[in-house]
């Protein structure tokens, strides 16, 4: 019995350190994406050609990886739960990042729904009293 409750503790650690790195992920692959400018594809009866730059590809391998983090840790968590901490994480770095890192001018209204944006997560995250 002590075994099978390790095991699960074991389980619930890794499947809590992947949230993090969903989050790292997904928003890594954004920026990256962001860096990257846009792709430019070709289409005429004789070819087909992408190109796209290298740092947009390293962005869609991140977002790849992301993608498969959610699909891993969906079926192990209340969805109740799971997508409004993830979606509510991702909102709140991205406009960070896009304040701090790309320049980006945030309204005073976009600060107010970030603040409250935190209250809920905040909420998410207080133990449930059953």
């Amino acid at each position: 019995m002590q075994d099978i409750c390790s095991k699960k503790r074991r389980v619930l650690l890794v499947t809590h350190f992947l949230i993090p790195i969903y989050i790292i992920c997904s928003i890594g692959g954004m920026f990256l994406i962001k860096q990257g400018g846009e792709f430019n594809i070709s289409l005429s009866k004789e070819s087909f050609g992408v190109q796209i730059p290298l740092i947009s590809i390293c962005g869609l391998l991140l977002y790849l990886v992301s993608f498969m983090l959610y699909v891993y840790l969906l079926p192990r968590y209340e969805l109740s739960f799971f997508f409004p901490l993830l979606v509510g994480c991702n909102y709140i770095l991205v406009v960070l990042i896009s304040r701090f890192i790309l320049k980006e001018i945030i309204s005073t209204l976009n600060w107010i729904g970030i603040c409250i944006i935190f209250i809920g997560l905040v909420l998410i995250l207080l133990p449930k009293k059953t």
